[in-house]
């Protein structure tokens, strides 16, 4: 029953450990290293629930045996397609950034730093006014019971100024998260790290998720920030500044992981909806929350639901499509999340499910190859928003939910003067630039 689970994990971290080792000759940080990751963390947390079942508050039969064969074969399309990107790129090692151009990148994240950090202002003000319609429709001693908000369909009893403002501040905090994306970048060329700001600006940018009761917000932060300072690592990688940076990382990281788990354990703690089961999971337990949408998948593919939409309705539509997630969402499964492997199930059964997963990740894989290394604002929120999709691909439908990310950014390309300036290495003038002397000091 636990092969295939070991077989998952071996394979994410092979293929991990291979992109570390090689990160001098190829890009690092890619949409296939936030694969790798975020299902070998699913694959591991699998052998929880299987040990711990009544964490996961099922109603209904799991067969961990036969669903452990369908992740192992979903992980290996999505690795398939992203070796396949690289074939078609032709492994070319990449080059790192000239002295000019990196100095007219600092010049312009700089820039972007300090003039645009009134969208991180905007988003916190509109996050406070979300949280007074949260409590004026709940009380605050049930928020910790998120189950039972996340089954709350508000959008259809607000008044209009309330929909007014949640739909505000969703916009605004995508625009907050791409400036997230060029602080992470920003970060990485500093001297001295100042936590002040970068406490600020985690605050500022999570309050609008933490209206919602869930844990999305310290993903979120985590996504994008990584990815700018990653994006700079990947083509600094052979400096001297790229090792201290990332031994920070690794700290930061440690620090969001034992944040997710704590808040979910204090909050199954002030849960009142199931007062026999609260509490009961382990610190370690509360990340198993990844793994909601196996548990889903298990039971639809039990039921026999894939291929039943038409043209990828589920996965690229609009809306949701089918009656039966909404009934799981309305009842035992409200609050859970999906996974973006349930709604290619829905959408194109077993065999067909594989294949779409391999020729997504092939698309996202070759646009991040193509685009990070020309180091541009718009490059770098592209890749920042294919990272970030691979990471939700095991909690949401990575795809649909994207979709305001892509508008924003071409509205910026298109009707942004700044944004249009923003590639670098064309204009560049060493008399006007910054010194950046100390990040040209290689190994």
């Amino acid at each position: 029953m636990e092969l295939y689970y070991y077989l998952s994990i071996a394979l994410c971290g092979i293929v991990l450990w291979l992109k570390f080792l090689l990160r001098r000759r190829v890009l690092f940080f890619t949409p296939l290293v936030m694969l790798v990751a975020a299902w070998m963390l699913n694959a591991v947390m699998m052998f929880y629930v299987m040990d711990h079942p009544e964490t996961k508050n099922c109603r209904v039969f799991i067969d961990f045996a036969g669903f452990g064969k369908v992740l192992f074969y979903f992980i290996l399309a999505g690795v398939c397609g992203c070796i396949f990107a690289s074939v078609l790129t032709g492994f070319q090692p990449f080059r790192a950034p000239d002295d000019t151009r990196t100095d007219d990148f600092v010049k312009i994240l700089t820039k972007f730093v300090k003039q645009f950090r009134f969208i991180l202002n905007l988003n916190a003000i509109f996050g406070v006014c979300r949280f007074f319609i949260v409590f004026s429709y709940m009380n605050f001693d049930s928020f910790g019971d998120y189950r039972r908000f996340a089954a709350l369909d508000l959008g259809k009893v607000m008044p209009m100024w309330q929909a007014l403002i949640y739909r505000i501040s969703n916009h605004l905090y995508v625009l907050a998260g791409f400036y997230i994306v060029l602080y992470g970048a920003y970060y990485f060329f500093q001297k001295k790290s100042n936590w002040k700001t970068f406490f600020w600006n985690f605050c500022l940018f999570s309050i609008p998720l933490m209206a919602t009761g869930g844990r999305l917000w310290i993903l979120n932060f985590t996504a994008y920030f990584f990815s700018g300072v990653l994006f700079m690592y990947s083509l600094f990688v052979h400096t001297g500044t790229a090792n201290k940076v990332l031994l920070k990382l690794v700290w930061l990281l440690a620090g969001m992981a034992f944040a997710i788990c704590m808040i979910g354990q204090l909050r199954s703690q002030s849960a009142e909806y199931d007062p026999n089961q609260s509490g009961t999971a382990s610190l370690w337990g509360k990340m198993a929350y990844v793994t909601d949408g196996n548990v889903m998948l298990s039971n639809y593919i039990d039921l026999g639901l894939g291929g039943i939409t038409d043209w990828g309705e589920s996965t690229f539509g609009n809306a949701q499509t089918l009656a039966m997630i909404r009934d799981y969402e309305m009842t035992s499964f409200a609050g859970y999340v999906e996974g973006t492997h349930s709604h290619l199930y829905f959408d194109f059964g077993i065999p067909g499910m594989f294949i779409v997963w391999f020729l997504i990740c092939a698309v996202m894989e070759f646009a991040a190859l193509r685009m990070i290394p020309r180091m541009t604002v718009f490059s770098f929120l592209t890749g920042a928003v294919l990272i970030k999709m691979m990471q939700e691909s095991i909690i949401f439908n990575c795809i649909r939910a994207s979709y305001p990310y892509f508008e924003w950014i071409l509205l910026l390309v298109f009707f942004s003067k700044f944004f249009q300036k923003a590639p670098i290495g064309k204009e560049a003038m060493a008399s006007e630039l910054p010194e950046y002397g100390q990040y040209r000091k290689h190994k």
